[in-house]
């Protein structure tokens, strides 16, 4: 037996009959070069599958299984977020016999070179085949790339019929062959904006979401932070729907085997690359995106807002959609209707809080449950925690403390400690008590203004930042009444503020103190000696 490793994951060998006790150069010499090759491929490939040689995809291409080639209509292989799996989806032919719609996944195993002819491992998955059964899906591939009279780049590529590499004699020779043609990518003239990819990292309000903008300014990649156990609840691949709070895929779970644990790894990254302009201004960037999650992909269509320096939001349609004209059509895309994402930079600089003053709370609710993300004390909310840490001699001062409520605030103050970019809640509980939040980006909508803010202590059990919306009541100088912000009205003076805060994305469906982790209305009691101006956010 004579054994050759081709690749770490595949092992090809010939063989004869020992018909007596001989050297082995003896025996080896009786193996003929028409004597059958077997091929052993790896059934975990060592370190992981490896990347396809077939560069750039997206390719439309033909087929033929021995009954004619199958042109039009055309079939395409789509790439996915891992380099080492392709999509291929077929096309039936109604004058080719043996030939139907369906797709297959192309998982690349190894990649050698015997001479001139270039040589590929693979494992091909559909719903025919138990992935259990090793031999079915496993196929051995050549191929050549090619470039074509009018510049275009294409691969012939031959499979073998079952899990070897015979019956091989060339890319244009196989049990089935086909042949690649590149796709040219528009996309290459669409980038994202400097305002968007000045910061390469964005990340979701509760760090669950990463957003990685390439150096080329053309790729989004959207990875997830996930927690072993939950991760199929939360991170699923679409077949034709998105989640609200995110770029994400839901449907049917998808996952890989981790070789050698039994332990499924999620699939948690996606991959959004810009594919033409819609709408763009210094504040709004309207896109047709290329999104692929695992070996689905198609069109979506995604806008960016610019709320910040430090803060952007975004939206996307509902459908996934395999024409990308149709992205952004009004049926696919109403931003009226969609949620927002909120995404901030990992260095955030803080500015200036709006609706400067102090203010007395008369009127405050929490979500059921929810503020626990708010209080969160080491303890203080037990009375028996709280008792321990007193001394013996409880004075009466600390049995006001010990029976006050710290889940309620009694006054707000924004930026009336010295500096205009920190807000105070105020607790009759102590000082101790109050809690305290930095203050970075904010931008108002039609009368509702969105601040971006994080506690100045924060508890391990705490969100790292939070949306604070709300909504000022002003004076009206003609009656006294109060009345609702507007474009005629915003120099007036406060009288009112209504407060909530969320904790994932700044949520409009929030209804300023009454809905919300924590709601607070607010009455005005005095201005901060720095005056009661509002901010403007910074766009610079």
């Amino acid at each position: 037996m004579v054994i050759h490793e081709k690749h770490q994951n595949v092992l090809q060998f010939k063989e004869t009959y020992c018909d007596s006790r001989d050297s082995l150069d003896n025996l080896c010499s009786q193996i003929g070069g028409d004597a059958t090759l077997y091929s052993m491929f790896r059934v975990e490939p060592l370190n992981g599958p490896v990347p396809c040689p077939f560069k750039g995809p997206p390719f439309t291409f033909s087929y033929n299984r021995g009954n004619g080639e199958c042109s039009s209509p055309v079939s395409r292989i789509d790439s996915c977020t891992d380099e080492s799996r392709l999509s291929f989806k077929y096309q039936a032919c109604p004058d080719v016999q043996g030939t139907e719609s369906t797709v297959e996944e192309l998982l690349c195993v190894a990649t050698w070179k015997d001479g001139s002819t270039k040589y590929m491992v693979g494992k091909v998955h559909h719903s025919r085949i138990q992935k259990s059964n090793q031999e079915a899906f496993s196929r051995g591939f050549v191929y050549e790339r090619v470039v074509s009279h009018d510049r275009r780049i294409m691969y012939h590529v031959a499979q073998s019929g079952d899990a070897t590499c015979n019956g091989l004699p060339s890319p244009l020779e196989g049990s089935k062959v086909m042949k690649l043609t590149k796709v040219d990518n528009t996309h290459t003239k669409c980038k994202y904006p400097s305002w968007i990819t000045d910061h390469h990292h964005w990340h979701t309000l509760d760090y669950k979401k990463s957003y990685h903008f390439s150096h080329k300014n053309a790729t989004l990649k959207i990875t997830e932070d996930v927690t072993p156990g939950v991760v199929a609840n939360r991170v699923n691949v679409l077949r034709r729907g998105w989640s609200d709070d995110a770029i994400c895929f839901t449907g049917n779970s998808r996952s890989l085997s981790v070789p050698g644990t039994g332990v499924k790894k999620p699939n948690t990254e996606m991959r959004v690359v810009c594919h033409s302009e819609v709408k763009t201004d210094s504040h709004n960037f309207v896109i047709t995106a290329h999104v692929t999650s695992g070996c689905n992909s198609g069109y979506i269509c995604l806008a960016f807002y610019r709320r910040d320096s430090t803060v952007i939001e975004l939206q996307q349609s509902t459908n996934l959609v395999q024409v990308s004209d149709d992205a952004c059509n009004s049926d696919n895309f109403n931003p009226s209707k969609l949620p927002f994402i909120t995404l901030i930079t990992a260095s955030l600089h803080q500015r200036k809080c709006p609706h400067l003053g102090r203010y007395a709370v008369i009127g405050q609710s929490e979500e059921k449950d929810a503020f626990s993300r708010l209080k969160r004390e080491d303890g203080r909310s037990d009375p028996r925690l709280r008792v321990r840490r007193e001394s013996s001699t409880i004075t009466e001062r600390e049995e006001i403390k010990k029976d006050c409520n710290i889940d309620k605030f009694e006054s707000l103050n924004i930026g009336c400690s010295g500096v205009s970019d920190t807000m105070e809640f105020e607790s009759s509980c102590g000082v101790e008590s109050n809690s305290e939040y930095s203050c970075y980006g904010s931008w108002e909508e039609n009368g509702t203004y969105y601040l971006i803010a994080s506690p100045v202590s924060r508890k391990s059990t705490e969100a790292r930042r939070y949306c604070f919306v709300s909504t000022p009541i002003y004076e009206n100088h003609e009656d006294g009444s109060g009345e609702t912000v507007t474009d005629q009205n915003r120099k007036r003076s406060v009288v009112k503020l209504m407060l909530s805060t969320v904790a994932g994305s700044c949520s409009r469906s929030i209804q300023p103190g009454i809905t919300g982790i924590k709601s607070f209305n607010f009455s005005l009691v005095g201005e901060c000696q720095l005056g009661g101006r509002l901010s403007t956010p910074d766009l610079s």
